[in-house]
């Protein structure tokens, strides 16, 4: 089974490290980087292969579909999961008009998150 680099981006230390500990705990996960702001996580974009970025929609003072585009503009062409305490449906629309493949509520087991990747990265939407 080949390994699903990700790169997590939350402003949420704890909440960050927690999941990151949690992914790199399956075999065919690596947490490549976990980033607290966006210009951190462009950077991460920049120096690493991300298959897939696990990005908090509410990054404090940024947000994360304006995040989606910087990103998009940076060159990045992998996949976007949003996870989240809660999006408006309108939220939701514009997220999916921005390419992402899935959004993940943080209230939602953990085991449920780790089968939610793996069904994006085969192509599905979550």
């Amino acid at each position: 089974m080949p390994t699903i680099r990700l790169l997590l981006v939350d402003d949420h230390s704890l909440f960050r490290e927690s999941l990151s500990r949690l992914l790199d705990s399956e075999p065919d996960f690596q947490v490549v980087a976990h980033c607290a702001s966006t210009a951190e996580a462009l950077q991460a974009l920049a120096a690493n292969q991300i298959d897939l970025m696990l990005l908090d929609y509410d990054l404090g003072q940024d947000n994360g579909l304006d995040f989606i585009q910087k990103a998009r503009g940076a060159g990045y062409g992998g996949r976007v999961f949003i996870i989240t305490a809660g999006m408006t449906d309108a939220e939701s629309v514009r997220a999916l008009g921005l390419g992402i493949c899935g959004i993940f509520l943080k209230h939602s087991p953990p085991a449920l998150l780790c089968e939610g990747i793996r069904k994006v990265m085969a192509g599905e939407s979550w």
